[in-house]
């Protein structure tokens, strides 16, 4: 007499299918979970720069426009007498680095770095004032990871033309 039994085995077959199906599931989330960190990574390191742009563009919009006097500009440097101080400020980007008073001019976000600094002078100089000068500046900011992000500020300023605002003196007093 033969016994029926209900319980029936899984092959060797059919356990080889689910694994493999298995592991081709496992391989596409951890590939959709990799693009997606990658993405969020690029994206924290743009925000970063984009804040980094701002930060030092507006620091330097908000010095030029307080600042009694722009003494000389030039499309990749400026000199500006110090709002706070009286001393002279002067910009220059040389040599793929933006120098203040000679120094670097240090990025806070990492891998990053001034990749351009433009100055023009407005086409449309939209200040009624016949002293100012509206100064437009292209700044960008670039980081090891191909990204790049710019701005472009204007400012009205007081631009000194050479010989003005300076007394001249042919005598040497000792």
């Amino acid at each position: 007499m033969k016994i029926k039994s209900s319980i029936r085995g899984v092959t060797l077959i059919e356990l080889i299918i689910a694994m493999v199906m298995t592991a081709a599931l496992a391989g596409i989330v951890f590939v959709v979970w990799n693009n997606f960190n990658r993405h969020i990574i690029n994206q924290n390191r743009k925000s970063q720069l984009q804040s980094e742009v701002r930060r030092f563009s507006g620091a330097l919009i908000s010095q030029i426009r307080r600042s009694p006097a722009v003494l000389a500009w030039h499309s990749s440097g400026i000199t500006y007498v110090s709002p706070t101080k009286g001393d002279t400020v002067s910009y220059e980007f040389y040599a793929d680095e933006l120098l203040k008073n000679g120094s670097r001019v240090p990025v806070v976000s990492q891998a990053a770095y001034i990749s351009e600094f433009l100055l023009s002078e407005s086409a449309q100089n939209a200040v009624e004032q016949p002293d100012l000068t509206v100064l437009c500046i292209t700044m960008t900011l670039s980081d090891d990871f191909s990204n790049d992000i710019s701005i472009n500020a204007c400012v009205a300023a007081k631009v000194v033309k050479a010989g003005e605002g300076a007394e001249q003196s042919d005598s040497w007093n000792f």
